[in-house]
């Protein structure tokens, strides 16, 4: 049996050029908390709801690692988040996920994102959008565009609007991802 099995989430894999969303697995957080603690967004402005960035450099890999085996042990049909490590050109580069509730009522949900400083302003946070909307309509058959967040964009991207690179998951239908 593999982990995919149990958690079927764990088996997708988005890729687009150079860029690749895999699931976020436990062998893929020291590398996500390096790019943390290397920093996410200017120290002067907060963009995120919850402070995490503020977290002091020997608690945040704890309350980082806390929060993906939090996110995974909620997951359920009724709300659930699936986020994303982001590989550019095989490193590690940040994260990017949606939210949801009531998804198959719904048929949207809430992106967010982070990069590290070190990748920001070369378009990968816009490909990472693409990525994930083309992933929601094609595989998940979303009905509309989810409304964005991350540190660095404030409102809805309007360069994430452009026609998507091809991403490649697993043919099927939400049922495949979500639990019975």
């Amino acid at each position: 049996m593999l982990l995919a099995d149990a958690f079927p989430p764990f088996g997708l894999r988005i890729e687009a050029g150079p860029l690749v969303l895999r699931p976020i697995t436990d062998d893929v957080l020291p590398d996500l908390i390096r790019v943390a603690l290397g920093g996410v967004h200017d120290p002067a402005d907060m963009p995120f709801y919850y402070p995490w960035t503020d977290a002091p450099a020997d608690r945040l890999p704890l309350e980082f690692a806390q929060y993906h085996w939090r996110t995974r042990a909620g997951w359920s049909r009724e709300a659930w988040t699936l986020e994303f490590a982001v590989e550019y050109n095989g490193e590690i580069v940040g994260i990017q996920g949606i939210g949801t509730r009531d998804y198959p009522i719904t048929r949207t949900g809430e992106t967010g994102s982070w990069l590290g400083l070190a990748h920001h302003g070369r378009g990968i946070g816009t490909r990472m959008r693409q990525a994930i909307c083309a992933f929601v309509f094609d595989e998940l058959g979303a009905s509309r565009s989810p409304p964005v967040r991350s540190p660095t964009t404030r409102h809805p991207s309007r360069s994430a609007g452009r026609s998507a690179s091809s991403p490649t998951a697993p043919p099927g239908s939400l049922d495949a991802v979500l639990p019975p």
